[in-house]
């Protein structure tokens, strides 16, 4: 996939993260997210996008502070700012398969998380 398409198509995803629609996305029918406290990653398109919509509930913002694009691998440094005002850095490892993101693993401290519920 040219470069260009991926930037596109991660700087869909961080929309989608931010204002909750998913539909512009191109995933992979077998798309695979791994979240820090997950033994195993969520499968699949449906379920994924599921996950993530519930996500995008808790989140005020999404700011993109630099994305690195090497080959169909990225890794894009967020800050992840939620509802409640905790802004936390995120590095997301996300691959490119020929159909759409085929795996997102985010990297980041999730105590402050748990901390505000």
């Amino acid at each position: 996939m040219e470069r260009s398409k991926i930037a596109k198509l991660i700087n869909d995803y961080m929309d989608a993260l931010r204002d909750g629609d998913y539909s512009l996305v191109r995933f992979s029918p077998n798309v695979r997210f791994l979240g820090p406290l997950m033994n195993s990653p969520i499968e699949g398109k449906s379920k994924v996008v599921e996950f993530l919509a519930d996500v995008s509930k808790g989140v005020k913002d999404i700011r993109v502070r630099q994305h690195i694009i090497e080959g169909e691998t990225v890794c894009v440094l967020i800050e992840f700012e939620t509802v409640k005002g905790t802004v936390l850095p995120i590095l997301d490892y996300i691959q490119i398969g020929e159909d759409g993101i085929s795996y997102i693993q985010p990297f980041f401290d999730p105590r402050p998380l748990i901390e505000e519920e």
